[in-house]
Protein backbone atom coordinates (compact mmCIF):
# COMPACT_ATOMS: atom_id res chain seq x y z
CA UNK A 1 0.00 0.00 0.00
CA UNK A 2 0.99 3.60 -1.01
CA UNK A 3 1.00 5.77 1.81
CA UNK A 4 -2.17 8.47 2.09
CA UNK A 5 -1.75 11.77 0.61
CA UNK A 6 -2.33 14.77 2.91
CA UNK A 7 -2.96 18.56 1.90
CA UNK A 8 -3.34 21.69 4.00
CA UNK A 9 -5.85 24.30 3.62
CA UNK A 10 -7.65 26.85 5.39
CA UNK A 11 -6.91 25.45 9.03
CA UNK A 12 -7.77 21.49 7.36
CA UNK A 13 -5.83 18.76 6.99
CA UNK A 14 -7.53 16.52 3.92
CA UNK A 15 -6.16 13.19 3.31
CA UNK A 16 -6.47 10.98 0.04
CA UNK A 17 -5.81 7.81 -1.28
CA UNK A 18 -3.25 7.55 -4.21
CA UNK A 19 -5.92 5.49 -5.69
CA UNK A 20 -8.82 8.32 -5.07
CA UNK A 21 -7.39 10.38 -7.63
CA UNK A 22 -8.27 10.80 -11.13
CA UNK A 23 -5.99 10.91 -13.65
CA UNK A 24 -6.54 12.48 -17.45
CA UNK A 25 -4.02 14.09 -19.83
CA UNK A 26 -3.84 17.56 -20.41
CA UNK A 27 -4.97 17.21 -24.28
CA UNK A 28 -8.31 15.54 -23.02
CA UNK A 29 -10.75 17.42 -24.39
CA UNK A 30 -13.42 18.93 -21.18
CA UNK A 31 -10.81 20.33 -18.26
CA UNK A 32 -13.30 21.86 -16.05
CA UNK A 33 -13.69 20.86 -12.47
CA UNK A 34 -10.32 18.82 -12.77
CA UNK A 35 -6.28 20.43 -11.47
CA UNK A 36 -3.61 20.71 -13.06
CA UNK A 37 -0.42 18.98 -11.12
CA UNK A 38 2.83 18.65 -12.38
CA UNK A 39 4.26 14.92 -13.00
CA UNK A 40 7.73 14.88 -11.35
CA UNK A 41 8.40 10.56 -12.12
CA UNK A 42 6.66 7.48 -12.60
CA UNK A 43 7.49 4.00 -11.43
CA UNK A 44 6.44 0.68 -12.53
CA UNK A 45 5.08 -1.68 -9.94
CA UNK A 46 3.49 -4.58 -11.66
CA UNK A 47 -0.06 -3.86 -12.87
CA UNK A 48 0.23 -0.44 -11.69
CA UNK A 49 1.99 2.74 -12.29
CA UNK A 50 2.58 5.52 -9.33
CA UNK A 51 2.74 9.02 -10.49
CA UNK A 52 4.44 11.71 -8.52
CA UNK A 53 3.32 14.94 -8.96
CA UNK A 54 3.91 18.42 -7.37
CA UNK A 55 0.34 20.10 -6.91
CA UNK A 56 1.40 23.42 -6.17
CA UNK A 57 3.39 23.13 -2.98
CA UNK A 58 1.92 20.04 -2.01
CA UNK A 59 3.30 16.31 -3.07
CA UNK A 60 1.47 13.92 -4.40
CA UNK A 61 1.50 10.11 -5.04
CA UNK A 62 -1.10 8.80 -7.23
CA UNK A 63 -1.60 5.33 -8.40
CA UNK A 64 -3.13 4.19 -11.85
CA UNK A 65 -3.16 1.58 -14.32
CA UNK A 66 -0.06 0.18 -16.26
CA UNK A 67 -1.79 1.01 -19.38
CA UNK A 68 -1.87 4.96 -18.54
CA UNK A 69 0.78 6.53 -20.47
CA UNK A 70 1.72 10.11 -19.50
CA UNK A 71 1.90 12.95 -22.55
CA UNK A 72 3.88 15.78 -21.16
CA UNK A 73 4.63 16.69 -17.82
CA UNK A 74 1.33 18.24 -16.88
CA UNK A 75 -1.27 16.19 -15.84
CA UNK A 76 -5.33 16.91 -14.82
CA UNK A 77 -6.10 15.52 -11.82
CA UNK A 78 -9.72 15.43 -10.00
CA UNK A 79 -10.50 13.54 -6.27
CA UNK A 80 -12.80 11.77 -5.53
CA UNK A 81 -14.80 13.63 -3.37
CA UNK A 82 -16.56 10.14 -1.22
CA UNK A 83 -13.07 9.56 -0.50
CA UNK A 84 -11.90 12.63 0.80
CA UNK A 85 -11.32 12.41 4.91
CA UNK A 86 -10.74 15.75 6.42
CA UNK A 87 -8.69 16.56 9.81
CA UNK A 88 -8.57 19.99 11.95
CA UNK A 89 -5.55 20.53 12.68
CA UNK A 90 -3.57 23.97 14.08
Amino acid sequence: NLPINFIRRNGVLYGIRPENIFVRNLSDNDSSGWLMANLIRQEMLGAQKVLYLKLGKEDLTVSVDSNFEAEGTVLLIRFNKEKIMTFNYS
